[in-house]
């Protein structure tokens, strides 16, 4: 048990000391405090024995001991009230936190097999960090050199070998200065200038760092000066040029002067063609005339030839009869072999268009082309540049035979026009094409018009029927509908389907202009006379006239339609029925609802005006409140009672 308490266990962790029992402090030492969210170092605090954080470490890190009158701090940067210490006593990470010394430098690069430089100077930045005597040096990049440039060494510390003393040490401020070359990596590297910061750093601390000299200049490289000199790849020295060596060349970055003349010569007659019109007699057995176009390619001097294709010879469709390429003139000469493998023949051994003239014969690889005509492209450029003149004109006993014109035959009446011509346009028709700009500037827009038979046209019977013919803005389609009469011994309703339908007066497609009142339109053989438009076709009419295409006009009924749900309402009260028997006789299925149709045949019974489907919907909308498109007795009830009035 224990001595000082008997109850304790005599075991590690329940003695305890004598000391820490007298002691009134328990908070563990340390060096820094946190003040918003800053590390500083709190003052007003003594300890028995010092205490450090890093233990043995400590003794290795390196403390800034330098001037009192200098401060890092101060001056063009932003100065930070985190220590109270004294700078000379603080640690090195801590009072040169992102404090970077900058020096310009630069090392010469040997360069091997090239006749304009034998060395090319290489700038760098050397970046020196103060708080842990790190270097990062970083390549200035230089526009299109060709050269990997950017980080050339990644931050750490550098080992060196002295010069005095032939031992390795670690890269420090004393050796950067102006002037002084480094080793590093089989590079030496000469420090030619530094920035405004490292200067009055080196100033503040002169007693400990080297003075700095003014900056140097860098050194110009071969190169650099044969660009002054505007010389550069213009030597020649006369020497055989071949495949090999301008291979070689190439690589190394030397581009040949043939390869710059074909580069030119490719921007001056990029996509200039010139076009030959040849036959071919075929001397063989039931040999004939063909026709082919020679192309000649003023960019690259290569030759196309191809055949002009006939209809219903006997042959399939190989159009090419050489492709695109260079045309030797003695073919048998030309043959490709390994050892030809990327070499480059003499521009003699092939054609040329100094050597095609019309009237001339061009042999392609063992076949006699006979040049006969020439297009006016070619027949101008040979005029201007090589003041010759060229037959335009093709023989006449080298003209094919003309093949007669296929015109499509009429219409048979079934379906549209567009859908027969494309029938017979296409092995497998296509849909014609509509006009959708024109459907969305007039959609909606409708032409209608009341009409009748004209008189002394027709039987007795005709006389009193009427008609609703209504023209469609957006595909210039045209219907009609017979109106609703008793005892008239017609069916009413759909007369005509919707369809385009031509003029045969002009055998166009009928327009807007053609519904005048008065006029008198032909359609299926029918004479319909126009009598008179409604209200919309009039305001409609008149922005056309005035060349206002595209415009919206307002329907007469939308404006009228408040008016006729108020005089509804006025009919249910003027009569003495109850708003059940009302309903009721609404509701002809007596299924507690007034649906649409309901609804349409109460409105035109009542002579409550013709009203169109849309209409009626936006009447049925006013006595609809839970929009299920039916009206029960408590909406019809709720929208007829005398407040709503």
């Amino acid at each position: 048990m224990s001595a000082l308490n008997p109850k304790l266990p005599f075991l590690p962790g329940y003695q305890p000391s004598i000391s820490s029992l007298s002691k009134k402090d328990h908070s563990k030492p340390h060096v820094f405090d946190v003040d918003q969210g800053i590390m500083i170092c709190d003052k007003n605090k003594k300890y028995d024995t010092p205490f450090s954080p890093l233990g043995n470490l400590s003794q290795q890190m390196k403390v800034a001991k330098l001037s009192k009158d200098f401060d890092p701090r101060a001056g063009d940067f932003k100065k930070r009230d985190t220590a109270s210490l004294p700078f000379s006593t603080m640690p090195a990470w801590v009072a040169y936190d992102r404090k970077v010394c900058r020096f310009y430098a630069f090392f010469r690069e040997s360069v091997h097999a090239n006749s304009v430089e034998n060395y090319r100077i290489r700038r760098c930045v050397i970046f020196f960090y103060l708080d842990d005597n790190t270097v990062h040096i970083a390549e200035t990049k230089t526009r299109n050199s060709g050269l990997p440039q950017g980080v050339f060494l990644k931050r750490d510390k550098q080992m060196l070998t002295d010069k005095v003393t032939g031992e390795d040490r670690v890269l420090t401020l004393n050796d950067l200065f102006i002037g002084n070359e480094i080793d590093m990596y089989c590079r030496t590297f000469r420090i030619v200038d530094c920035d405004g910061f490292t200067r009055k750093f080196y100033e503040a601390n002169s007693k400990i760092l080297p003075a700095l000299k003014a900056p140097e200049t860098y050194p110009t490289d071969p190169f650099e000066k044969s660009l002054e000199r505007g010389n550069i790849h213009r030597t020649n020295f006369k020497k055989m040029k071949n495949a090999l060596k301008d291979f070689m060349e190439a690589r190394l970055g030397n581009p040949a002067i043939s390869q710059t003349r074909d580069k030119q010569k490719f921007l001056d007659f990029d996509r200039k063609v010139l076009r030959f019109y040849s036959i071919w007699d075929d001397p063989k057995l039931y040999g004939e005339r063909r026709p082919f176009i020679v192309h000649y390619f003023l960019a690259d001097d290569t030759v196309e030839v191809l055949e002009v294709r006939q209809n219903n010879n006997g042959r399939d469709n190989y159009p090419a009869m050489m492709k695109r390429g260079k045309l030797p003139i003695k073919p048998h000469k030309a043959c490709a072999s390994v050892a030809d493998i990327g070499a480059r023949l003499p521009d003699d051994e092939f054609v040329t268009e100094r050597m095609l003239r019309t009237g001339n014969s061009l042999n392609v690889f063992g076949r006699t082309l006979d040049l006969c005509a020439v297009d006016y492209f070619t027949f101008r450029y040979y005029k201007e540049v090589h003041g010759v003149e060229q037959n335009q004109s093709f023989p006449t006993e080298y003209e094919s035979e003309i093949v007669p014109v296929l015109y499509p035959p009429p219409h048979n009446g079934f379906g549209t026009e567009e859908d027969s011509l494309s029938s017979f346009l296409y092995l497998v028709p296509k849909v014609p094409r509509k006009d959708f700009k024109k459907m969305m500037e007039n959609d909606g827009q409708v032409i209608r018009y009341l009409s009748k038979f004209p008189e002394g046209k027709g039987s007795v019977q005709d006389v009193d029927r009427r008609f609703i013919i209504t023209y469609f803005m957006t595909d210039d389609t045209v219907s009609i509908y017979e109106q609703f009469k008793r005892n008239s011994g017609f069916i009413g309703g759909k007369f005509m389907e919707r369809c385009k339908i031509k003029n045969p007066k002009s055998d166009n497609y009928f327009q807007w202009t053609d519904f005048v009142p008065g006029n008198v339109l032909t359609i299926n053989k029918f004479q319909f006379e126009l009598v008179e438009p409604d209200t919309y076709t009039k305001n409609l009419v008149a922005l056309l006239a005035q060349g206002k295409t595209g415009m919206r006009v307002a329907r007469p009924g939308h404006v009228s339609l408040d008016n006729i749900v108020a005089k509804i309402k006025r009919w249910c009260h003027d009569k003495s029925k109850r708003l059940t028997q009302v309903f009721r006789e609404i509701d002809v299925d007596n299924n507690d609802y007034i649906e649409f149709d309901e609804f349409n045949k109460f409105l035109k019974n009542r002579n409550f005006f013709e009203l169109s489907e849309e209409e009626v919907s936006y009447l049925l909308a006013q006595f609809d409140t839970n929009n299920d498109r039916m009206i029960n007795l408590k909406e019809f009830a709720t929208a007829v009672s005398p407040d709503s009035l």
